[in-house]
Protein backbone atom coordinates (compact mmCIF):
# COMPACT_ATOMS: atom_id res chain seq x y z
CA UNK A 1 0.00 0.00 0.00
CA UNK A 2 1.62 3.39 -0.69
CA UNK A 3 2.29 5.47 2.45
CA UNK A 4 0.94 8.71 1.72
CA UNK A 5 -2.41 6.86 0.37
CA UNK A 6 -2.07 5.17 4.10
CA UNK A 7 -1.56 8.60 6.13
CA UNK A 8 -4.47 9.74 3.95
CA UNK A 9 -6.29 7.43 5.55
CA UNK A 10 -5.61 7.99 8.72
CA UNK A 11 -6.53 12.00 8.00
CA UNK A 12 -10.13 10.86 7.12
CA UNK A 13 -10.59 8.48 9.83
CA UNK A 14 -9.34 11.59 12.57
CA UNK A 15 -11.79 13.80 10.21
CA UNK A 16 -14.50 11.13 11.40
CA UNK A 17 -13.64 11.18 15.20
CA UNK A 18 -14.19 15.32 14.57
CA UNK A 19 -17.61 14.71 13.08
CA UNK A 20 -18.39 12.32 15.85
CA UNK A 21 -17.21 14.40 18.36
CA UNK A 22 -19.07 17.51 17.44
CA UNK A 23 -22.06 15.41 17.49
CA UNK A 24 -21.99 14.29 20.45
CA UNK A 25 -21.34 17.83 22.30
CA UNK A 26 -17.59 17.72 22.51
CA UNK A 27 -16.57 19.82 20.00
CA UNK A 28 -19.37 22.13 20.17
CA UNK A 29 -19.66 24.98 17.80
CA UNK A 30 -20.58 27.53 20.61
CA UNK A 31 -17.42 27.97 22.67
CA UNK A 32 -19.91 30.13 25.20
CA UNK A 33 -20.70 27.22 26.94
CA UNK A 34 -19.18 26.54 30.97
CA UNK A 35 -16.55 24.11 31.70
CA UNK A 36 -19.29 22.30 33.69
CA UNK A 37 -21.71 22.46 30.55
CA UNK A 38 -19.09 20.94 28.13
CA UNK A 39 -18.33 18.41 30.86
CA UNK A 40 -21.43 16.90 30.93
CA UNK A 41 -22.03 16.65 26.93
CA UNK A 42 -18.82 14.54 27.20
CA UNK A 43 -20.07 12.16 29.54
CA UNK A 44 -22.84 11.44 26.76
CA UNK A 45 -20.33 10.10 25.19
CA UNK A 46 -20.19 7.08 27.47
CA UNK A 47 -22.54 4.34 26.73
CA UNK A 48 -25.19 3.29 29.05
CA UNK A 49 -23.93 -0.36 30.17
CA UNK A 50 -20.34 1.05 29.53
CA UNK A 51 -18.21 0.76 32.71
CA UNK A 52 -16.19 4.16 33.92
CA UNK A 53 -13.18 2.63 33.83
CA UNK A 54 -13.51 1.31 30.55
CA UNK A 55 -15.34 4.69 29.70
CA UNK A 56 -11.77 6.54 30.83
CA UNK A 57 -9.29 3.99 29.31
CA UNK A 58 -10.81 4.68 25.68
CA UNK A 59 -11.01 8.40 26.30
CA UNK A 60 -7.04 8.09 27.28
CA UNK A 61 -6.03 5.72 24.74
CA UNK A 62 -8.28 8.06 21.62
CA UNK A 63 -6.25 11.37 23.27
CA UNK A 64 -2.75 9.78 23.54
CA UNK A 65 -3.64 8.28 19.93
CA UNK A 66 -4.48 11.93 18.62
CA UNK A 67 -0.72 12.93 20.30
CA UNK A 68 1.01 10.48 18.44
CA UNK A 69 -0.95 11.28 15.58
CA UNK A 70 -0.15 14.84 15.74
CA UNK A 71 3.60 14.94 17.13
CA UNK A 72 5.09 12.31 14.85
CA UNK A 73 3.00 11.46 12.16
CA UNK A 74 1.18 14.38 10.34
CA UNK A 75 -0.01 17.97 10.92
CA UNK A 76 -2.07 20.17 8.72
CA UNK A 77 -0.58 23.38 7.86
CA UNK A 78 -1.29 26.93 6.30
CA UNK A 79 0.71 28.05 3.71
CA UNK A 80 0.94 31.98 4.27
CA UNK A 81 2.52 34.16 1.59
CA UNK A 82 4.26 34.51 -1.83
CA UNK A 83 7.37 32.79 -1.19
CA UNK A 84 6.62 28.98 -2.91
CA UNK A 85 4.42 30.46 -6.03
CA UNK A 86 3.77 28.55 -8.57
CA UNK A 87 4.14 25.64 -6.49
CA UNK A 88 2.08 26.66 -3.44
CA UNK A 89 -0.54 29.63 -2.95
CA UNK A 90 -0.76 30.60 -6.86
CA UNK A 91 -4.30 31.23 -7.62
CA UNK A 92 -6.21 32.15 -10.77
CA UNK A 93 -5.75 35.45 -9.56
CA UNK A 94 -2.10 35.34 -9.18
CA UNK A 95 0.44 34.35 -6.06
CA UNK A 96 -1.75 34.30 -2.89
CA UNK A 97 0.40 37.28 -0.56
CA UNK A 98 -1.90 36.51 2.79
CA UNK A 99 -3.00 32.95 4.06
CA UNK A 100 -3.50 30.73 1.15
CA UNK A 101 -3.57 26.79 0.58
CA UNK A 102 -3.67 23.95 3.23
CA UNK A 103 -1.17 21.48 3.00
CA UNK A 104 -0.69 17.46 4.90
CA UNK A 105 2.60 17.85 5.95
CA UNK A 106 4.27 14.07 6.39
CA UNK A 107 5.58 13.79 9.94
CA UNK A 108 6.57 9.93 10.33
CA UNK A 109 8.49 10.55 6.89
CA UNK A 110 11.08 12.12 8.59
CA UNK A 111 10.87 10.51 12.18
CA UNK A 112 11.35 6.80 11.14
CA UNK A 113 11.96 6.71 7.92
CA UNK A 114 14.89 8.43 6.52
CA UNK A 115 16.16 12.62 6.63
CA UNK A 116 15.07 15.38 4.26
CA UNK A 117 16.32 14.78 0.74
CA UNK A 118 17.23 17.40 -1.96
CA UNK A 119 13.84 18.90 -3.36
CA UNK A 120 11.69 18.14 -0.81
CA UNK A 121 9.44 20.55 0.31
CA UNK A 122 9.43 20.98 3.90
CA UNK A 123 7.71 22.93 6.98
CA UNK A 124 10.28 23.78 9.35
CA UNK A 125 10.08 26.05 12.49
CA UNK A 126 12.19 29.55 12.82
CA UNK A 127 13.00 29.81 16.13
CA UNK A 128 13.85 33.12 15.65
CA UNK A 129 10.25 34.42 14.03
CA UNK A 130 8.65 32.00 16.37
CA UNK A 131 6.49 30.17 13.68
CA UNK A 132 6.67 27.69 11.34
CA UNK A 133 7.86 28.12 7.58
CA UNK A 134 7.82 26.71 3.90
CA UNK A 135 10.61 25.89 1.78
CA UNK A 136 12.52 23.49 -0.50
CA UNK A 137 15.82 21.64 0.16
CA UNK A 138 18.30 22.42 -2.58
CA UNK A 139 21.47 21.04 0.06
CA UNK A 140 21.95 18.62 2.43
CA UNK A 141 24.97 17.84 4.85
CA UNK A 142 28.21 17.57 2.73
CA UNK A 143 26.92 19.58 -0.49
CA UNK A 144 28.56 22.44 -1.93
CA UNK A 145 26.01 24.80 -3.15
CA UNK A 146 27.05 27.72 -5.52
CA UNK A 147 24.91 30.41 -7.05
CA UNK A 148 26.10 31.82 -10.47
CA UNK A 149 24.54 34.36 -12.80
CA UNK A 150 21.41 33.55 -11.21
CA UNK A 151 21.51 29.84 -11.45
CA UNK A 152 22.20 27.40 -8.97
CA UNK A 153 24.96 24.48 -8.83
CA UNK A 154 25.64 21.60 -6.50
CA UNK A 155 28.79 19.47 -6.04
CA UNK A 156 28.22 16.44 -3.92
CA UNK A 157 29.97 15.45 -1.13
CA UNK A 158 31.05 12.60 -2.74
CA UNK A 159 31.89 14.02 -6.25
CA UNK A 160 34.10 16.83 -7.70
CA UNK A 161 31.40 17.56 -10.43
CA UNK A 162 29.58 20.50 -10.35
CA UNK A 163 26.19 20.12 -11.94
CA UNK A 164 23.51 22.76 -12.58
CA UNK A 165 20.18 22.52 -10.88
CA UNK A 166 17.05 21.75 -13.05
CA UNK A 167 14.49 23.77 -11.67
CA UNK A 168 11.34 23.20 -13.34
CA UNK A 169 9.46 24.33 -10.34
CA UNK A 170 10.75 27.45 -11.06
CA UNK A 171 8.16 30.49 -12.88
CA UNK A 172 9.07 31.77 -16.28
CA UNK A 173 10.40 35.38 -14.56
CA UNK A 174 12.23 33.09 -11.65
CA UNK A 175 14.05 31.39 -14.20
CA UNK A 176 17.76 32.53 -14.05
CA UNK A 177 16.95 34.77 -11.70
CA UNK A 178 18.09 33.51 -7.84
CA UNK A 179 20.40 35.79 -6.52
CA UNK A 180 21.69 35.30 -2.97
CA UNK A 181 24.06 37.23 -0.30
CA UNK A 182 26.59 34.56 -0.25
CA UNK A 183 27.75 33.33 -3.42
CA UNK A 184 28.39 29.53 -1.77
CA UNK A 185 27.43 27.36 0.91
CA UNK A 186 28.86 24.52 2.19
CA UNK A 187 26.24 22.38 4.48
CA UNK A 188 27.30 21.66 7.90
CA UNK A 189 26.65 18.20 9.38
CA UNK A 190 23.05 17.84 10.43
CA UNK A 191 22.07 20.89 8.73
CA UNK A 192 19.99 21.99 5.26
CA UNK A 193 19.99 24.74 2.76
CA UNK A 194 16.29 25.70 1.88
CA UNK A 195 15.15 28.23 -0.70
CA UNK A 196 11.74 29.56 -1.71
CA UNK A 197 10.62 28.56 -5.37
CA UNK A 198 9.11 32.20 -5.45
CA UNK A 199 13.09 33.22 -5.87
CA UNK A 200 12.43 36.62 -6.67
CA UNK A 201 10.18 37.21 -3.35
CA UNK A 202 11.36 34.33 -1.05
CA UNK A 203 13.42 35.18 1.97
CA UNK A 204 14.96 32.14 2.94
CA UNK A 205 18.62 30.53 3.30
CA UNK A 206 19.82 33.30 0.91
CA UNK A 207 19.69 36.11 3.34
CA UNK A 208 19.38 34.13 6.08
CA UNK A 209 15.79 34.37 6.15
CA UNK A 210 15.45 37.90 6.72
CA UNK A 211 17.73 38.13 9.57
CA UNK A 212 21.09 38.99 7.74
CA UNK A 213 23.60 36.51 7.35
CA UNK A 214 26.46 37.37 10.28
CA UNK A 215 28.47 35.22 13.00
CA UNK A 216 24.68 34.94 14.92
CA UNK A 217 22.37 34.38 12.14
CA UNK A 218 23.10 30.92 9.81
CA UNK A 219 21.98 29.99 6.58
CA UNK A 220 21.12 26.48 7.52
CA UNK A 221 18.44 24.90 8.95
CA UNK A 222 19.11 22.27 12.16
CA UNK A 223 17.37 18.59 11.11
CA UNK A 224 15.54 19.11 14.57
CA UNK A 225 13.93 21.73 13.56
CA UNK A 226 12.20 20.32 10.42
CA UNK A 227 8.68 19.24 11.01
CA UNK A 228 7.90 16.93 7.72
CA UNK A 229 7.48 16.95 4.40
CA UNK A 230 4.73 18.67 2.17
CA UNK A 231 2.42 15.82 0.50
CA UNK A 232 -0.69 16.99 -0.52
CA UNK A 233 -3.17 20.20 -0.55
CA UNK A 234 -5.94 20.23 1.18
CA UNK A 235 -7.90 22.89 0.37
CA UNK A 236 -9.05 24.42 -2.00
CA UNK A 237 -7.99 21.82 -4.14
CA UNK A 238 -6.21 18.67 -3.36
CA UNK A 239 -3.70 18.17 -5.18
CA UNK A 240 -0.02 15.99 -5.42
CA UNK A 241 3.33 17.95 -4.18
CA UNK A 242 5.84 16.17 -6.03
CA UNK A 243 9.69 16.06 -4.69
CA UNK A 244 12.11 16.71 -7.17
CA UNK A 245 15.02 14.48 -7.36
CA UNK A 246 17.82 16.47 -8.64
Amino acid sequence: MNFVFFLKKIFVFLLNITKRLKFRGILSKNMKKSFTEKFIEAISLKDKDQTWGSFLLEMAILIIFILFIRTYVFQLFRVSGPSMCPTLNQFETGCEYGNGEFIFVNEFVYNFLHKPERGDIVVFEDKDLGKNLIKRVIGIPGDKVEVIDGKVYRTNANSREKIQLQEPYLSAKNQGMTRSSKAEFIVPEGKYLLFGDNRLESLDSRLCFAHGCNDHNSPFIDLKDIKGRAEFTIWPNQRELESIDY
